[in-house]
């Protein structure tokens, strides 16, 4: 069953187990429905009310991720701008992307031409586990989910991204 939720982290350690919502040390990802209105705002409500902090993506924290990824036995399908790219430059960011092998720098180039360029940034990583599993990341710190059962998949994947594992 596919899932879409909110990752947070959580440095008090909060024991609130309010609504659907996964753990992994202080990262804490929020379900909810995204068809629901008000739904995401709602997220965010309960999240402010427990102090949690949102997880955003900035460019280079996108690249740093990307980097990190193969390690992790995760491997990076595709990349989207916002604004959204010219068809060319899309599949162009996409065959740098799936050519990256751990250096980065060509990667990083190209999110800092396409931003320069184009003041557009990376919107959304969609990446794959070992199992096949699909996810996609947004910078916003939303993460679609393939198949909820198997989110343990993503453990350390969620402790690099709250920095809790390098």
């Amino acid at each position: 069953m596919s899932a879409i939720g909110k990752i947070f982290i959580d440095n008090k350690k909060n024991p609130f187990s309010q609504g659907n919502l996964y753990r992994e040390d202080d990262a804490i990802i929020i379900f909810y429905d995204y068809n629901k209105l008000n739904s995401y705002l709602d997220v965010l409500n309960t999240a402010n009310e427990h102090g949690l902090t949102q997880i955003i993506l900035t460019p280079n924290k996108f690249v740093k991720l990307i980097n990190k990824l193969e390690p992790l036995n995760l491997k990076a399908k595709k990349i989207e701008f916002d604004p959204p790219l010219q068809e060319e430059d899309q599949e162009f960011a996409n065959k740098v992307l799936r050519e990256n092998k751990n250096n980065g720098e060509s990667l990083q180039e190209s999110v800092d031409f396409y931003n320069k360029e184009y003041n557009s940034i990376p919107k959304n990583l969609t990446f794959f586990s070992q199992n096949g599993n699909s996810y996609s990341l947004y910078n916003n710190g939303v993460i679609s989910i393939e198949e909820k059962e198997e989110i343990h998949e993503l453990n350390p994947f969620l402790r690099l991204l709250i920095g809790k594992q390098a």
